[in-house]
């Protein structure tokens, strides 16, 4: 039985599967097809709320991420092959795939993200590779613009805040009237 708290079945994982790809339209038919019985079987009370304890339960969040990035890495790779395909008709050498995956894997091994620099120029080679997909895009932009607000933020919290206070001045001639006003 699918249930909030029970560790993840294979027949769990192929429902979410079927759902993120689209072949299940809904998460009740997910449920019922998690669920370990006859579609008559199952139980029909509060089904509502058992498939959304279900699909709001840690185990479903964590599988459903695994599968959004396993969908968004095989789409992003062909879309990868796609222009490698699109520049090599266009009269360029083929190269190997596995000799240029390894290189580019050892430059990203060598950058430090941590700086804002390498930051930006990685963000900006995303935004320019996926020319052919808006939704990275947008991801890549949201991701600068949380960076440019994490900075002002950085900034504000680094001013210096300069407080004056009163100088005590017993020549003063303000002073002096206001200690013969207190003095009477």
């Amino acid at each position: 039985m699918p249930g909030a708290t029970t560790p993840i079945t294979d027949r769990e994982k192929a429902a979410i599967l079927a759902l993120k790809i689209g072949i299940i339209q809904d998460a009740k038919t997910a449920y019922i097809v998690a669920e370990d019985k006859a579609r008559k079987d199952v139980p029909q009370n509060a089904l509502k709320s058992m498939i959304s304890k279900w699909i709001n339960s840690d185990k479903v969040k964590t599988f459903s991420g695994y599968v959004d990035r396993l969908l968004a890495d095989r789409d992003a790779d062909a879309r990868q092959r796609g222009r490698q395909e699109e520049r090599n008709e266009g009269g360029q050498e083929e190269r190997k795939p596995a000799e240029s995956d390894r290189s580019q894997h050892r430059q990203a091994k060598d950058v430090d993200y941590y700086d804002p620099a390498n930051q930006r120029k990685q963000i900006n080679r995303i935004i320019q590779e996926s020319s052919d997909d808006p939704k990275t895009q947008l991801d890549a932009i949201k991701a600068i613009q949380q960076t440019q607000r994490d900075d002002r933020q950085a900034a504000r919290d680094q001013k210096q805040v300069q407080t004056y206070l009163p100088l005590r001045c017993f020549s003063c001639p303000l002073m002096e009237k206001e200690r013969r006003k207190a003095g009477k």
